[in-house]
């Protein structure tokens, strides 16, 4: 089952699509749409916090860096 945000959810939009990055990959199948949805970071921080989570936090906690 996906994660209910999946289709708003600013870091699966923005690295839904990186093939050549294994990492975002893995963290997409296993939190966005894998068993680990209910531990993501992104929405404890929007319940936490009452806001959207920045576009670069990952699903695990950690902050995505920007291809330069």
């Amino acid at each position: 089952m996906a994660c209910e945000r999946l289709v708003d959810c600013a870091f699966f939009l923005r690295f839904r699509k990186e093939t050549g990055r294994d990492q975002y990959r893995l963290l997409i199948a296993s939190y966005c749409q894998g068993n680990l949805r209910d531990a993501c970071k992104r929405l404890e921080y929007e319940r936490v916090q009452g806001k959207t989570a920045p576009p670069n936090l990952c699903p695990s906690g950690y902050l995505a860096r920007e291809r330069s």
